[in-house]
């Protein structure tokens, strides 16, 4: 799968059950020496699930053919069965299988996420679904507006 951005921003979690993959991710500060994939025009590539495309290879990277590359600041790192990965709302990424895998991905959206979306909106994202966004900043606040708080220690 390409290095990608998520159509609708979320922190990912990724747990290994079984099997290892090789992770490597960007700040979207980055975009610009990460090869965006664009038709031309105003016409831009995204996958079935709006994720915008990038076409560095980090996996395994070849700085001849994309010299951009070898200037970004980055991280890489293999994640093997049990592991959690922790990926941040705005992180460009590629993950690959390394062998036969099962894992588990969490979407997780909240306040933060939303801060996050449209802060990579304004530095020139185009997959971010700012009608959606709102939606959620309204019912977020409707949801802490209206609910009671809760009493955690009568539940322990």
């Amino acid at each position: 799968y390409p290095a990608h951005l998520h159509g609708v921003s979320a922190d990912i979690l990724l747990l290994v059950v079984r099997g290892r993959k090789k992770y490597v991710g960007w700040p979207y500060t980055e975009k610009e020496n990460l090869y965006r994939f664009e038709l031309g025009g105003d016409t831009e590539q995204h996958t079935e699930t709006s994720d915008e495309i990038f076409l560095a290879e980090g996996i395994r990277p070849d700085f001849a053919s994309q010299p951009l590359l070898k200037d970004t600041v980055g991280w890489e790192g293999e994640v093997k069965e049990g592991d959690l990965l922790y990926i941040p709302c705005g992180q460009v990424h590629q993950v690959e299988n390394l062998e036969p895998t099962f894992s588990l991905t969490f979407r997780v959206v909240d306040g933060d996420v939303v801060q996050c979306s449209k802060e990579l909106q304004e530095l020139g994202a185009h997959t971010i679904e700012m009608q959606f966004l709102d939606l959620l900043t309204e019912k977020s606040r409707e949801r802490a507006e209206n609910d009671p708080p809760v009493d955690w220690s009568s539940k322990i």
